[in-house]
């Protein structure tokens, strides 16, 4: 099989290797476990990474078949370990490997671990059609599964695609996400994607710069960006300081955006470190980055003949490199700096090259950009989707997770929550069948929506169990609560005469922010159980 070609559907998505559902569950958790925790060993100092990752796999070897999942990680987490080096020819033939070791007999979470290293293996050398088709199923089922930890290898790879691709506004989105999901995650992975945000608020700082427009709409993104990369920087203060390739990328991200903010000594001592590192690991396009720095240094402080020759050194050493983006980029500056000399028809030369290899990369992203917005609306979908319970339609555990975390880290607010359960679920279930259980549920759920604000969140935590997220104190919620329950004994009793009518159990915590959020949970839970025990159909607060 060869990888540069490798058709996702031979690892089909939406399966499990058994039709068992309890056994098929805890085979894909325990393959999520498995591969985090060997993602876990690029937490090692960066001169270990690789030599404990090797003895694993031999010793996984030895082992025998029952650990070809082990094997196929460890592959796939070494081709990781060596980042941008990963898109060689050995982080090919290590993608072919793991493959092979998964077809046929993988979770569907190990099938979604390969093809989220292959995408990024695809985006490193490039080929962003190819990460793109690998990265819409990878998006869409890590987020079915609610596998944050992989979710955000995918988020960042595609990323990569939307910042080569010009998205840069959309690139913010999904790594601000991407940060989000990460921030309680291992240190390498955030920093990773805190880096690559940093990236993209620079480049979207330096065009709106480049186009004139007033500091006020930059400004703030660069700093920000600074802001990011230092707190990932903590303690390090040089380049030379870390073998680390991603804390060293982020002291180059970190210079690219002080020249945008014209701090550029600090700036020019950055990269003037960083070039002999990037040499020694061969790294072409990070060589030519420092270079197009260097010349844009010597552009802002009008020492136009420095510029010259910075440029020449970049286009000599990088001609080869095929990055028609960066060349062009360099070609534009080393014309700006020609021109400035007086050299007219050097300045000209070079604006030609500009616009040859400029109309070719935007001629080659225009088609990556269409179909990297096709896949946005997909996963944006998909995201909608993973916050909403199927049946309800209302907001699902994890979103009202996240907006009870963001609500109750207000100062100063008060916040009501009300635990809400059906009363003798069970019995509409055995009496009615599980349609008519169902069509309970949401005659609940309706009701909620129609009487809450906006800006109140109503969720379906599972089962016969609901909860309420409400701006206001204990009057705003007691009310709200009395009038919920007359209206659905009173719209079951006239949607379903010949039933016993519907009746609620509600337990009630109020508070002011900044609260512990499963603080305010529990006392609901408790006042909850207080009403059951006094035979249900009531409302109490903790």
């Amino acid at each position: 099989m060869d990888p540069t070609s490798f058709d996702p559907s031979s690892l089909s998505l939406g399966s499990t290797a058994t039709d068992d559902g309890a056994a098929s569950q805890a085979a894909e958790l325990a393959d999520q476990r498995l591969f985090d925790e060997i993602n876990g060993l690029l937490e090692l100092p960066p001169h270990e990474v690789e030599a404990a990752l090797e003895q694993r796999l031999q010793i996984a070897r030895a082992a025998g078949p029952e650990s070809t999942h082990e094997q196929a990680f460890l592959r796939l987490v070494q081709v990781r370990s060596r980042g941008l080096d990963g898109g060689s020819e050995d982080g090919l033939q290590a993608c072919h490997e793991a493959l092979s070791l998964l077809k046929g007999r993988a979770t569907e979470s190990g099938r979604l671990a390969a093809l989220t290293v292959l995408a990024t293996l695809h985006g490193i050398r490039g080929e962003l059609d190819k990460a793109l088709t690998l990265l819409e199923p990878v998006l869409s089922r890590a987020r079915a599964l609610s596998w944050d930890s992989l979710l955000v290898l995918g988020l960042n790879s595609f990323s990569v695609v939307q910042i080569q691709s010009g998205a840069l506004q959309q690139a913010v989105e999904t790594l601000t996400e991407a940060a989000q999901l990460a921030a309680g995650g291992s240190r390498r992975q955030r920093c990773i994607v805190r880096s690559n945000l940093a990236l993209t608020l620079t480049k979207w700082a330096r065009e709106q710069r480049d186009e004139g427009n007033a500091p006020a709409s930059w400004r703030a993104d660069a700093e920000r960006a600074v802001s990011l990369l230092r707190e990932e920087l903590d303690g390090i203060h040089r380049p030379s300081q870390t073998s680390d390739r991603t804390l060293q990328y982020c002291f180059g991200t970190l210079a690219s955006a002080l020249v945008v903010l014209d701090e550029l000594s600090e700036a020019r001592t950055l990269l003037e470190e960083l070039r002999p590192l990037y040499e020694a690991a061969n790294d072409a396009r990070a060589v030519l980055f420092v270079d197009t720095e260097l010349t844009r240094i010597a552009l802002q402080q009008h020492d136009h003949a420095e510029a010259v020759r910075r440029a020449g050194i970049g286009l000599r050493e990088g001609q080869a490199s095929g990055h028609d983006a960066e060349l062009a980029e360099l070609y534009r500056l080393e014309a700006d700096a020609l021109e400035a000399v007086g050299d007219a028809h050097g300045a000209l030369r070079s604006f030609r090259q500009f616009h040859r290899l400029h109309e070719r990369s935007v001629l080659k992203t225009a088609a990556y950009r269409s179909q990297a917005l096709a896949v946005m609306m997909d996963t944006e979908r998909a995201r909608q989707e993973s916050r909403l319970d199927a049946l309800t339609g209302l907001a699902n555990r994890r979103a009202f997770d996240e907006a009870l975390a963001v609500a109750a880290a207000v100062p100063g607010r008060w916040l009501s929550l009300a635990l809400l359960d059906l009363d003798f679920f069970k019995q509409v279930n055995d009496t009615h069948g599980h349609g008519g259980g169902d069509a309970a549920l949401c005659h609940v759920a309706e009701l909620l929506q129609s009487h809450l604000r906006a800006g109140d969140t109503a969720a379906r935590l599972g089962g016969d169990e609901f909860v309420l997220l409400v701006a206001g104190g204990e009057a705003a919620i007691t009310s709200l609560c009395s009038r919920l329950r007359l209206a659905l004994r009173e719209s079951s009793r006239q949607k379903w005469p010949e039933r016993t009518p519907l009746t609620l159990s509600i337990g009630i915590a109020v508070d002011s922010g900044p609260v512990e959020p499963q603080e305010l949970m529990a006392r609901a839970d408790r006042a909850l159980y207080a009403v059951k025990a006094r035979g249900r159909d009531g409302q109490a607060l903790a």
